[in-house]
């Protein structure tokens, strides 16, 4: 999973609606959103406090936290902020949650379904040998094909980019569901999803109705699971 961040499209992946920053200083954002639930629609408060949150600069949240609005508070791991920081700025609260595992907890349930059935219906051939590298004893593709994706050089962004080439028949499809399989199993040690989309997929997708890449991959989410777990736009966000 790449880098979080909080922002309005953070709050709507996490399942709430009409999101609004209602106070940003260099320290921490604030942000009002609505929650509806059968016949209920409640009012919530983000407190989302950055890395460089001072306790000077808590003493000044204290003071913007007015009313009882049911407020949940976030921040980054990196921050070193706890929930003794917040109660001695006056704060009073027992949950802080940190972002990255809040983030991952939505995207990991919202595809809860679809891991569960690569994990389970995704065919592997019965005699399939797993490629390693030289000189190494076990062999890992999905972590290694994990490391080569998000590794950056010398200050360059990450790869996104993957081609395997080979003769028909030699098993490209049969690694790549070993691959998919692998990651799933583990995603929450990866905190990745992984997307398969194979050309059998396409007989139920008309190729000249499709629009985009996105028409592609919900074929392909909807061959493992009952609905498509996300909005075009949160999943790409």
């Amino acid at each position: 999973m790449r880098q979080a961040r909080f922002n309005d499209k953070t709050i709507e992946l996490l399942g709430y609606s009409s999101p609004q920053r209602k106070q940003a200083t260099d320290a921490f954002d604030i942000f009002d959103a609505r929650l509806t639930s059968g016949l209920e629609n409640a009012q919530v408060r983000f407190v989302y406090l950055k890395a460089r949150a001072s306790r000077e600069s808590l003493n000044q949240l204290s003071k913007a936290l007015v009313g009882s609005i049911k407020t949940y508070f976030v921040t980054p791991r990196s921050s070193g902020i706890g929930t003794s920081d917040l109660r001695d700025a006056g704060i009073q609260t027992d949950e802080l949650f940190t972002l990255e595992d809040l983030v991952w907890r939505r995207v990991r349930s919202a595809f809860a379904e679809y891991l569960e059935k690569l994990s389970t219906d995704l065919l592997v051939e019965q005699f399939f040998v797993q490629p390693r590298s030289e000189g190494q004893p076990e062999s890992h593709p999905e972590r290694e094909l994990l490391d080569f994706l998000t590794r950056s050089d010398e200050g360059k962004t990450p790869r996104s980019l993957l081609v395997l080439r080979a003769p028909a028949g030699v098993g490209k499809t049969t690694l790549c569901r070993y691959v998919v399989k692998a990651i799933a199993a583990k995603s929450d040690e990866y905190r990745s999803v992984p997307v398969f989309v194979e050309s059998s997929h396409w007989s139920r997708l008309r190729l000249d109705s499709v629009m985009d890449l996105w028409d592609v991959i919900r074929n392909s989410l909807l061959q493992f699971s009952g609905e498509t777990p996300l909005t075009e736009e949160l999943f790409y966000y």
